[in-house]
């Protein structure tokens, strides 16, 4: 039956898609890993300088240099 088909084609191509999925997954390397905790450490220290700006705290070009560079 041709709605037979289309199902399984569907299926098919999902199947496919997990798998390329789970395969990206596994390629996660050491460079990932480490633009990854890049990019944790850069929005931390954002965090925290903002939390500093709203407490009423000055600007610090230093500080901003600093977390601009990360």
């Amino acid at each position: 039956m041709p709605g037979e088909e289309i199902t399984f084609a569907v299926f098919d191509r999902v199947l496919r898609a997990i798998g390329l999925i789970r395969e990206g997954k596994r390629r996660r390397n050491e460079q990932t890993d480490k633009a990854l905790y890049a990019l944790y450490t850069a929005l931390n220290e954002t965090k925290a300088y903002v939390e500093k700006l709203n407490s009423g705290k000055r600007r610090n070009r230093k500080t901003e240099w600093a977390i601009a560079k990360l």
